[in-house]
C-alpha cells in the first residue's frame, strides 16, 4: 500500500515540473527577445531570482513567473 504522503508528493512533484518547463520556455523567449541591453538585463535578472524561489517556495515563483511572462514580448 503506498503511503499517505504519496499523492502529495507527486502534486507537489508535477507543480514543480509544470514550473521548470514554463522557466524554460520564459528562458528561451526571453533569449530571442529584441530588447535593448539594460532591459532584457533587467528581464533576465528577474528571471534567476524566480528560479531560485522555486527551491522554497513553489507558489510564489509560479506567480512572479506570470508577471515576467505577462512582460514579455509576443516571440512566435
Amino acid at each position: 500500500m503506498a503511503p499517505d504522503h504519496l499523492p502529495h508528493m507527486t502534486d507537489e512533484t508535477d507543480l514543480f515540473a509544470d514550473l521548470a518547463e514554463r522557466l524554460r520556455s520564459a528562458q528561451q523567449r526571453l533569449g530571442r527577445a529584441d530588447l535593448d541591453g539594460p532591459t532584457k538585463e533587467s528581464l533576465q535578472q528577474r528571471l534567476i531570482v524566480i528560479t531560485n524561489s522555486a527551491k522554497h517556495d513553489l507558489a510564489t515563483a509560479s506567480r512572479r513567473l506570470n508577471a515576467l511572462i505577462a512582460e514579455l514580448p509576443e516571440i512566435p
